[in-house]
């Protein structure tokens, strides 16, 4: 199993096995710290605590050791873990523990890691998969990383660019248009123009509004659709097979059962205009929100105060100006 060395963020230098995920394995993938520079108090009591016991990567000592890496390492150990559980399956060929093992982790040499990089590197953010950071974390974990900051930056360009926001609109295939795509990140821009937010927490209320403003449009155009339009009858073969099943099944249409109801014209104009309010109302109060926010945040300039009253919460006000003229008196 191949065995990198790593610094963690104090500048110690141990030795980390990046490949551990399978009990099977325990006898012989485990981590045993060795410390080339001074440790801190804890860890020192940590490896006293610890003395000749494995320390596994994904273990709490790994982490106060400076072996892990947190969630992201946990994810990578888990993704290569149910690799090895199908190659153990007989989906998966049946193989032996150790020629399952030897399959998940891939050929240890430079050109298989070049070939990992290139990949990553040239698929899209979308395909990377933990399994895949986890064989190159244990041959290059630098790059690994680096690699996995590369995904977290593109991830963060598609929420602050409002198209993570827009997807949720999108949900199929048919729906992914781009004149679809091109009115709600009109909206937004010009939402942005006008308020000109600050920091993610603005942008996300941003998204917020455009789209239960989006919503409040879309649901206006259904209710006028049914209050202008014809409703569409159901076709004649529908009446006839909604009989045949009412008479071919009459124990599920007696008592006890019930069909789900149907909306009527007048009830369905009514749901879409509620629909249209209830957006609305999420429109006015998320900006009466960002309006909050602004408020309370921004800091208060007083130019040139001939006498200002400043108080604690509940505590007694202090006139700054009265306060001023007695330290100058004495």
């Amino acid at each position: 199993m191949a065995k990198t060395k790593k610094n963690n963020e104090e500048g110690q230098t141990v030795t980390n096995s990046a490949a551990i995920s399978s009990p099977a394995e325990s006898q012989t993938n485990d981590v045993a710290p060795e410390t080339v520079m001074k440790l801190t108090p804890i860890q020192k009591k940590v490896m006293e605590l610890m003395k000749d016991r494995p320390v596994f990567v994904n273990s709490v000592a790994s982490g106060i050791l400076g072996l892990g890496q947190g969630s992201i390492l946990r994810e990578m150990q888990k993704a290569r873990c149910e690799m090895l559980r199908f190659y153990l399956k007989p989906e998966g060929g049946s193989l032996p523990i150790e020629e399952a093992i030897k399959t998940v982790d891939g050929p240890d040499d430079d050109d298989y890691t070049e070939q990992l990089i290139a990949n990553l590197l040239s698929e899209s953010v979308e395909m990377v998969s933990w399994y895949s950071l986890e064989r190159l974390h244990a041959r290059a974990p630098k790059v690994a990383k680096k690699i996995w900051e590369l995904v977290k930056e593109e991830a963060r360009k598609e929420f602050e660019s409002g198209h993570r926001a827009a997807e949720v609109f999108e949900p199929v295939h048919w729906l992914r248009d781009t004149w679809r795509r091109a009115k709600y990140l009109g909206l937004r821009e010009s939402f942005i123009d006008q308020w000109k937010p600050q920091g993610g927490i603005e942008l996300a209320l941003i998204d917020q509004l455009t789209q239960s403003f989006y919503l409040y449009l879309y649901w206006n155009e259904v209710s006028v659709t049914r209050t202008e339009t014809e409703v569409r009858a159901d076709p004649p073969l529908w009446v006839v097979e909604r009989a045949a099943r009412d008479h071919s099944f009459p124990r599920q249409r007696g008592h006890g059962w019930w069909d789900p109801p149907y909306a009527r014209d007048v009830e369905a104009v009514e749901h879409a205009a509620q629909m249209a309010d209830r957006y609305l109302r999420a429109f006015h109060r998320t900006l009466r929100a960002m309006r909050d926010m602004r408020r309370y945040s921004t800091p208060v300039t007083i130019n040139n105060p001939q006498q200002v009253n400043i108080a604690a919460d509940g505590g007694q006000q202090v006139n700054v100006a009265e306060a001023e003229r007695q330290t100058d008196t004495r």
